[in-house]
């Protein structure tokens, strides 16, 4: 089971997918109830973008909750310093904002499918090539914390569930490049 950055990224957008799936949905439905003769593809493909999204999110999910199943990547570290905790208001601020400008497109136009798609594409650049994919309300639903951790060797980008501090020995998890998935060591 491989982690990416890009699993993070679709982790850290799954509230944004669901109420695209939500949205998209609804709009389907009634559709379907009212005027099925108004059916048309960019709606369908706007629910399915809408619906793999949220599977890669959820798959996602599961991945990370057992990637701490496998075995570590080399031998426990100390940790040398507290961890410098990383705030999450961005991400929440970024994530309330794509919401926002999703609840805006009308998905049954073919402008509509072609913003969605590029509001998508930018969307995911952006998570990824930040660290906005470790401090999100996701992952904090999930139980997680992120931090930046130094130890002897190296500092490193991190999410973690138990309460770490300078001394504590750790076993690391890759995910992506820098960004580790931390446990104590049992």
């Amino acid at each position: 089971m491989n982690l990416s950055k890009y699993t993070l990224t679709f982790i850290s957008t799954l509230l944004i997918w669901l109420f695209l799936l939500v949205k998209a949905g609804t709009a389907f439905i009634s559709v379907l109830i009212n005027d099925s003769s108004k059916l048309n593809i960019t709606l369908v493909l706007s629910l399915s973008f809408a619906f793999l999204a949220c599977l890669y999110g959820f798959w996602s999910i599961y991945v990370l909750a057992h990637r701490s199943k496998s075995a570590p990547m080399g031998l426990p570290e100390e940790i040398k310093s507290s961890p410098v905790k990383q705030d999450d208001y961005v991400s929440s601020l970024s994530s309330i904002m794509s919401i926002i400008g999703i609840a805006l497109l009308n998905f049954s136009t073919l402008e509509g499918l072609v913003m969605l798609i590029v509001f998508a594409i930018i969307i995911i650049v952006c998570f990824r090539n930040s660290s906005i994919c470790l401090t999100n309300p996701i992952i904090t639903l999930l139980g997680y914390k992120s931090a930046t951790i130094r130890t002897t060797d190296n500092q490193f980008s991190a999410i973690f569930k138990d309460d770490l501090t300078k001394g504590d020995m750790i076993d690391k998890y890759h995910i992506a490049d820098n960004i580790y998935l931390v446990k104590k060591h049992a």
